[in-house]
């Protein structure tokens, strides 16, 4: 079975030569081919190590401080609510790991901050979709411990840059609590407005 294969690899791969061994008789245009390939072998590596070093998954490591604006939900009172977590994760440059607390809340009628034993703990698991030849995304799935009972947060975040230790980024949730959608914006420093 094996050696079937690698005959039809072989045959593959003199099949590709003579296709362009004739392109190449036909047009005149060896110069061509060999300028294109040349190209190819020359611009990938560099696009590649650009975007590797760009794309350094390693700065997912660490504590984070996250606000959500809910936008569309199915429970009206949660419409334009902010709830704050603090994440503290860690990450290979492939898959995320980690816990969350929310901390605080402001909605239309009140503000509340959760303290100690009143914050929502979560568990996170992600990972981080790199992408070398467009933009880079960051999931995450964290599954909170609620009052009445456990919800889970979708979280999709485009990578802009993350080389600057100040990071901010902006993206996008699903929550299961009232099948809520929105906003959400994550950095590496508290933010002001936390009640």
């Amino acid at each position: 079975m094996l050696c079937e294969f690698i005959d039809s690899l072989v045959l593959w791969g003199s099949s590709v030569f003579v296709s362009a061994h004739e392109f190449g008789r036909a047009s005149s245009n060896y110069g061509s081919l060999v300028a294109a390939l040349m190209a190819t072998f020359i611009a990938a590596p560099i696009i590649f190590l650009i975007k590797e070093n760009k794309n350094r998954g390693s700065d997912f490591s660490g504590v984070f401080w996250m606000k959500s604006t809910t936008l569309e939900t199915s429970y009206n009172p949660y419409r334009g609510l902010q709830v704050f977590h603090t994440l503290v994760i860690y990450s290979d440059g492939y898959s995320v790991g980690g816990t969350s607390e929310k901390t605080g809340e402001i909605s239309s009628v009140e503000s509340k901050e959760y303290v100690g034993k009143d914050r929502r703990r979560g568990t996170v698991t992600g990972r981080i979709e790199r992408n070398y030849t467009r933009q880079s995304f960051l999931h995450l799935h964290i599954v909170e411990n609620g009052e009445r009972r456990d919800s889970t947060l979708y979280i999709k975040v485009p990578i802009k840059s993350i080389n600057k230790r100040r990071l901010q980024l902006g993206g996008e949730f699903y929550s299961t609590a009232a099948n809520s959608t929105g906003n959400i914006v994550w950095k590496r420093n508290s933010f002001s407005e936390h009640p």
